[in-house]
């Protein structure tokens, strides 16, 4: 659902160089009530950034002048805008990728092609504070899956399950570049237990993999797995009600 919980107050600013990728971006966020900012590269990015200082900001990877990722880099090291939530832009899914725009300090990734419903879900989940975060990783790992549920309800959790996996796969990428294996340990066991519980056969044998390279230590193996796993919830997602149009 492409629902809107962020205040329309906020400010959003769109870094990218493809004209139809800010038009989209401004049709859809304008039309919501938002206000929008736009570059067409980092430079331009960081130099709005510094001057409208907005609540949230959506950065392209391949940009001129200055990619994304040189982009992230330096307003990370800017007091009036490293803590502004950045929201990587990119077509390049690979984990590597990813995690190394983790590092650099970005909050979270979207996909494109990406949905409408998608661009909200990203904004809202951003702007949530570190507590409503943790709680909808929570209400994922924590949930009680020896509950009988059935019909439509079983649907209802199913989905939201996979639609929210990209926030435990966040999680993942980020202790997997930390080597935690004792936190990663307790996350994959729960995610285990919830794959069984709605019958994701296709996922579990990747996952089970992931967790032996873990035990292993074989860390460029957990990563080809992770990205595995990723790959397999995105074909799912697929196959979700309302994922016909994408921008």
């Amino acid at each position: 659902m492409a629902a809107n919980l962020v205040d329309k107050k906020k400010t959003i600013l769109v870094a990218d160089d493809d004209p139809v990728v800010r038009k989209m971006f401004k049709t859809f966020l304008t039309g919501d009530g938002y206000t929008v900012r736009i570059a067409k590269n980092g430079q331009e990015a960081i130099d709005e950034a510094l001057a409208n200082q907005p609540d949230l900001i959506f950065m392209d990877v391949v940009m001129p002048e200055l990619d994304g990722f040189e982009a992230l880099q330096k307003l990370q090291k800017k007091r009036k805008t490293k803590n502004i939530p950045v929201i990587i832009i990119t077509s390049r899914t690979d984990t590597m990728t990813l995690m190394t725009a983790l590092r650099l300090g970005a909050t979270d990734f979207m996909a494109k092609p990406f949905m409408k419903r998608d661009l909200f879900r990203k904004m809202n989940y951003a702007l949530m504070s570190r507590q409503e975060k943790q709680q909808i990783t929570d209400e994922i790992l924590i949930k009680d899956y020896s509950t009988f549920v059935n019909g439509k309800a079983f649907d209802r959790m199913r989905e939201h399950f996979i639609v929210n996996f990209e926030n435990i796969y966040i999680k993942l990428l980020k202790l997997i570049s930390h080597q935690n294996k004792a936190e990663l340990k307790k996350v994959l066991s729960r995610l285990l237990e919830a794959i069984n519980f709605f019958k994701l056969n296709m996922i579990k044998g990747q996952l089970v993999q992931l967790m032996l390279a873990i035990k292993t230590a074989e860390w460029e193996q957990a990563v080809a797995h992770l990205e595995a796993v990723y790959q397999l919830f995105q074909d799912l997602q697929q196959t979700l009600p309302d994922h016909s149009a994408s921008i």
